[in-house]
């Protein structure tokens, strides 16, 4: 799976993916407009993507694994 980063965020900083409950599954660095995660290993469900940027801008989005 592949995030864009908004030019809001500086193209720098964190995306965290949260399961349905609210655990935190991955936590990764981003430097660039895009971003590439593999979804290997994470079980089917509902998840929660939060890209923080470097001057503590936040974007969240909602992501279904089948």
């Amino acid at each position: 799976m592949t995030f864009c980063a908004p030019k809001a965020l500086n193209a720098q900083g964190n995306l965290r993916l949260f399961d349905a409950a609210g655990n935190l599954v991955r936590e990764l660095r981003f430097s660039g407009a895009q971003l590439s995660v593999s979804l290997a290993g994470m079980q089917p469900g509902l998840y929660f993507g939060e890209l923080a940027g470097s001057d503590g801008r936040l974007v969240t989005r909602l992501l279904v694994v089948r």
